[in-house]
């Protein structure tokens, strides 16, 4: 994806002035430059430097001056994608020849986050687009600033929240936890709420950050393999479990994929006995059993063959008396 930033870009004219001058007074201006020069007014509207902000700022003042037919390709997909997004027809940006122009309106736009609710909106919808539609996940740290900006301001954060998660991506959790080191409570505050999968993060957890973190990064990279995407999000419920510890995958010792939800594969006839018995535990064995069954195959591979083959009563039996397995 190619990027958009004011070191790549001279900025252009009409960008200028409106981060001068704000969004209201660009708009007086334009009119007042269409009236004086209108093909001076109509190069910077179609520069290959404009910002998508600007142009989405001068929207009316194109409809109303007549000079829609007049913009190019980029500028008229833009607008054409405003307009469906303010319209709840999102599924109709679905067609790949539309990534181009909402790479652009992007990464142009994120930077003039706030500028307005409904800029704020299509910025959002913008990105969804690009993750779940495009599979497009290079904008996933540009989201995450998005994300704890707003947060600390107090600004509407779900949709982005949603999209975020929905890439599935490790990287999401990575940023999460990286978030607990801030020096802003209100960031420590949204990652312990989106990481609360995580035994060791709780609201009343009062420990320093720098210990939960390094019990948190731990315990991620230990569990890595048996975490699945569980689907929660704020829409649903104030404390979504965005992810999820497949116990009966790390006792089997089956990787589980963060892009999907938990493995669904089938299961081998052994397989399928030794959960329907795993199942019927009490969760505090199923934990034991299944930390007990990592260990084992992390450091004696022998030894876990042995050991998984036997029922669950002899597996409990040896994984208590074990004197060099601890919890």
């Amino acid at each position: 994806m190619r990027r958009y930033t004011s070191s790549s870009l001279h900025m252009n004219y009409l960008d200028k002035y409106r981060l001068k001058n704000g969004a209201d007074k660009l708009r007086i201006h334009f009119n007042h430059l269409c009236s004086k020069n209108y093909n001076y007014a109509l190069m910077q509207l179609n520069s290959s430097t404009l910002r998508y902000p600007s142009l989405f700022a001068l929207k009316n003042e194109i409809r109303s001056l007549g000079i829609f037919d007049k913009l190019n390709a980029r500028n008229k997909s833009a607008l054409d994608i405003t307009d469906k997004i303010y319209n709840n027809n999102i599924s109709l940006i679905y067609d790949k020849e539309n990534y181009n122009t909402l790479s652009w309106m992007f990464n142009t736009g994120y930077m003039a986050d706030g500028m307005s609710q409904r800029y704020d909106e299509v910025l959002d919808k913008t990105a969804i687009l690009l993750i779940k539609v495009h599979k497009d996940n290079s904008c996933l740290n540009v989201v995450e600033k998005l994300i704890y900006n707003r947060h600390r301001k107090g600004s509407f954060i779900y949709d982005l929240v949603w999209a975020f998660l929905e890439s599935r991506n490790p990287k999401c959790i990575d940023l999460m936890l990286k978030r607990l080191l801030s020096n802003n409570e209100k960031d420590i505050l949204l990652s312990k709420k989106l990481l609360g999968f995580i035994p060791c993060i709780t609201p009343e957890n009062t420990r320093k950050k720098n210990t939960i973190y390094c019990k948190a990064a731990k315990w991620i990279k230990d569990n890595y393999n048996f975490i699945y995407y569980n689907g929660d999000h704020f829409h649903q419920t104030p404390k979504p479990s965005t992810f999820r510890l497949s116990l009966e995958n790390k006792y089997l010792q089956n990787t589980t994929h963060l892009k999907s939800h938990e493995n669904k594969r089938y299961y081998t006839d052994f397989e399928a006995l030794a959960i329907d018995s795993f199942r019927k535990l009490e969760s505090d064995s199923q934990k034991l059993l299944s930390d007990y069954s990592h260990y084992l195959h992390k450091h004696n591979r022998n030894m876990w063959n042995s050991w998984i083959v036997k029922s669950i009563p002899e597996q409990l039996e040896i994984t208590k008396s074990s004197k060099n397995f601890r919890i």
